[in-house]
């Protein structure tokens, strides 16, 4: 049942519109695709193109901020008055410290605070442009990694080092020299303001990430923003942008919004063309087909043809209406002649095809097999394949040289089986050698001559002849063996074209079909004649009318 409903009209039309649409949604699909990983790539390209002279930026400020804390003087008077006795004094040097280096602040707007260590005290000097609260906390973590410096560390060779305060990310740099620790820390969101102020399209934010995880890393709360990354020409640190999605790829969101809709109007295209061909071409030939099944069971009633109907069925049924009419017409014993001759072809296939005898030749192609004598395996089997090929690929009606030819075959191939050398004779003249005759006809006969003998001195004749009468010019085949020939109420019974029954060893049923084969195909014009020989064994003459015989 299932494998009718693959094979109907309506399965394979949406199958095939299918095969069509999909395709073609698919490739849309990839070609979005392709452009989008395209533009994706292209737009973190020109992003970092954008981001770095950012970080160049940086990166000078930084080496600048570096050799101003190398080549600045440390303020030792000033430090010495900050431990004076007097409040006063220590008051004017604090103040002197931080004009000091404030004015220095000014010159590095970057600098959020300059810090100094002299024994254990810590002081810092803070930018008046930043907050102060945060830089508090800022103090708080350099003090910490300032009191684990030890004296004879020099902490300016290892550069800026990053710390983290209030959330936000730092730099801090460190110098000892005549037994003061001096420096400075950098707010390193300073150098993203500007980038802040820039219109990228859909930026969401922007901020520092290191490889030390020294800064926090906010890019796991923002997994669905497009991620643009800028190293540092040291890659010590990497600027980062994070773009919004939704923005960037709006463009695409309504080229995949326009493809759905294209996807849906196709699907809608799709199944208006289905119902269609179902109201215009489906239900008309599954009319078509009861109208069929109808006439099949003998009902040969003319069918109405709807009004509305295409021009093409409309002609299959107006082809069918005539075919109706001529089978009415018909008269019964062309039935009778169809079903008689199909009854001779399934006799024909049944003297054709003979298991015992297919069997006992591979089982003698296995002996010889088995004794490793390939010669004659080589030799049965090539006459086997013959043997087949012939009575499987051949027409009906073949010529008597190839019906002899084949006669030859098959006595080789009983030869090999049964290991006897028994004598045949083929006394046919050439000139009959392109007679047709149906086929198979004298393999009947030599079967039975080999299964009737009363020896293994079998000998077989096959001879030819034209011979005329008034009914006209017939050729004449015999075969003449000298085995026990027929019992009488059996040659009698094959002689009237009676059937012989199994039961009668004597006799047999591939006599009594040759027989009705050639009734039927010659229409009762051909005989086939029995007898018994005087010296012994069997005669059997087959005639073939010339002229009137069946093509």
């Amino acid at each position: 049942m299932k494998k009718e409903k693959f094979h109907s009209l309506s399965v394979k039309l949406l199958v095939w519109a299918l095969v069509f649409i999909i395709p073609i949604i698919g490739l849309f699909w990839i070609g979005i695709s392709v452009v989008m990983r395209s533009f994706e790539k292209q737009l973190v390209l020109t992003n970092q193109q954008i981001l770095k002279p950012y970080i160049s930026e940086m990166e000078v400020t930084l080496d600048t901020i570096h050799s101003y804390v190398a080549n600045k003087e440390i303020p030792t008077e000033i430090l010495a008055l900050l431990d004076s006795d007097s409040e006063f004094v220590r008051m004017e040097a604090l103040q002197n410290l931080s004009q000091y280096y404030s004015e220095d602040m000014f010159t590095y707007p970057k600098i959020d605070a300059m810090f100094l260590k002299t024994g254990e005290k810590f002081r810092f000097i803070r930018n008046v442009n930043s907050d102060y609260a945060q830089q508090c906390k800022a103090a708080e973590c350099v003090e910490k990694f300032v009191q684990e410096i030890k004296k004879e560390e020099n902490p300016f060779q290892k550069g800026y080092q990053k710390f983290e305060a209030g959330g936000k990310p730092y730099l801090w740099l460190a110098l000892q020299s005549e037994g003061v620790l001096w420096g400075c820390w950098i707010r390193a969101e300073v150098f993203l303001e500007k980038i802040d102020n820039q219109k990228i399209d859909g930026l969401q934010g922007i901020f520092l990430r290191d490889h030390e995880g020294i800064w926090v890393d906010p890019i796991g709360e923002e997994e669905k923003s497009f991620v643009v990354e800028q190293h540092s020409t040291d890659e010590a640190f990497e600027m980062v942008a994070l773009l919004n999605r939704a923005v960037v790829f709006r463009s695409f969101e309504k080229l995949r919004k326009i493809l759905l809709g294209l996807i849906c109007f196709s699907i809608l295209i799709l199944i208006a063309y289905l119902g269609y061909l179902s109201v215009h071409l489906m239900k008309p030939l599954k009319n078509l087909s009861v109208q069929m099944n109808r006439i099949k069971k003998g009902d040969f009633q003319e069918c109405l043809i709807p009004e509305k109907m295409d021009g093409e069925l409309r002609e299959v049924y107006e082809t069918m209406n005539s075919m109706t009419a001529e089978i009415v017409h018909l008269k019964i014993d062309v039935y009778e002649e169809k079903l008689r001759e199909q009854e001779a072809k399934m006799q024909l296939l049944q003297s054709q095809i003979k298991p015992h005898f297919f069997l006992n030749s591979l089982n003698t192609i296995l002996g010889f097999a088995q004794s490793k004598d390939y010669e004659m395996v080589q030799k049965m089997t090539l006459c086997l394949s013959r043997h087949f090929r012939y009575i499987l690929y051949r027409d009906n009606v073949i010529s008597v040289e190839e019906e002899l030819e084949h006669i030859k075959n098959y006595l080789e191939i009983q030869r090999i089986k049964k290991q006897t050398d028994f004598q045949y004779e083929i006394c046919v003249e050439e000139e009959l050698y392109d007679e047709e005759i149906p086929i198979l006809s004298l393999q009947t006969l030599v079967e039975n001559s080999l299964k009737h003998s009363l020896n293994d001195a079998v000998k077989i004749r096959i001879s030819g002849r034209m011979e005329r009468s008034e009914d006209g010019e017939s050729l004449i085949l015999c075969v003449d063996d000298n085995g026990k020939g027929f019992a009488e109420d059996v040659m009698e019974k094959l002689n009237k074209g009676q059937q012989v029954t199994s039961d009668q060893k004597d006799g047999g049923i591939g006599l009594y079909n040759v027989c009705q084969r050639l009734v039927i195909l010659y229409h009762g014009r051909a005989k086939l004649r029995f007898a018994n020989r005087k010296e012994g064994g069997a005669h059997v003459e087959m005639l073939f009318p010339r002229e009137e015989r069946k093509r």
